[in-house]
């Protein structure tokens, strides 16, 4: 009988950390959550994401139509253990950017299982003002015989038709 991680007593504790334990088969191909945090900082944007026990030899970073994809391997050399519960585990995410992103000028670098992407992008356009046409319309003239109950009245620069009894 090997070692536990804890008692099996009864209760919902000790049944969910034998859950947790024994959800973690040995073997590559596991995938995990990667964990990240992604902000602006003037004119970047940063990721920074939780990569324990990833060398930076095995993290592989591409970047295509503003999607940043993240892929990593923690290694755990294959031995007999008396106790076992570091697997080799791959982590994959995508994150998409804004827009005016330059990933061909992305810089990267792994410290202490941390791993910290930076992305230059370009300042946003200045809003552009758009000119109205100010230009009067055409004028129509309308053709009423006296009486009709037609009244033609000038509003800014232009002519507006209203049918019905004239204003007093």
């Amino acid at each position: 009988m090997g070692w536990r991680l804890v008692d099996s007593g009864s209760g919902p504790l000790p049944q969910r950390w034998q859950q947790v334990a024994s959800d973690e088969q040995p073997g590559s191909g596991h995938r995990r959550s990667l964990p990240v945090n992604v902000w602006e900082g003037g004119r970047e944007v940063v990721i920074e994401a939780s990569l324990p026990g990833v060398a930076p030899e095995d993290v592989e970073l591409r970047g295509a139509d503003g999607v940043l994809d993240i892929r990593a391997q923690a290694l755990v050399a294959e031995r007999e253990y008396l106790h076992q519960e570091m697997f080799p585990l791959e982590y994959r995410r995508q994150i998409a950017l804004p827009a005016g992103c330059h990933l061909e000028a992305a810089e990267a670098v792994v410290e202490h299982g941390l791993l910290s992407i930076r992305v230059p992008k370009s300042r946003p356009p200045a809003p552009i003002r758009i000119q109205i046409d100010h230009r009067a319309p055409a004028l129509t003239t309308i053709e009423a015989e006296p009486g009709s109950g037609l009244q033609v009245t000038r509003v800014e620069g232009a002519s507006r038709a209203r049918s019905g009894p004239k204003a007093p």
